[in-house]
């Protein structure tokens, strides 16, 4: 286990419903030209049944609200 940092302990003890402290992003993509009508579908289907694991940081689970944890499988 790897222990937050203070930062990230921070942004968890601030946050609240008045006042959130997360952080998101959206990314803008386009279907490649020769895509199929289920490209998208297939896309997250091919994720679902890969047996590659996730790698850093996408492993990482919070435990305790004080450590992350290494996760293997989804």
């Amino acid at each position: 286990m790897r222990l937050l940092t203070a930062v990230d302990q921070l942004f968890l003890l601030l946050e609240s419903r008045k006042q959130p402290m997360h952080v998101g992003g959206m990314f803008l993509f386009e279907l490649p030209d020769n895509a199929d009508s289920d490209f998208v579908y297939q896309l997250v289907k091919q994720m679902q049944e890969s047996d590659v694991p996730p790698s850093f940081p996408f492993n990482q689970v919070l435990e305790h609200l004080a450590f992350w944890k290494k996760r293997q499988r989804f």
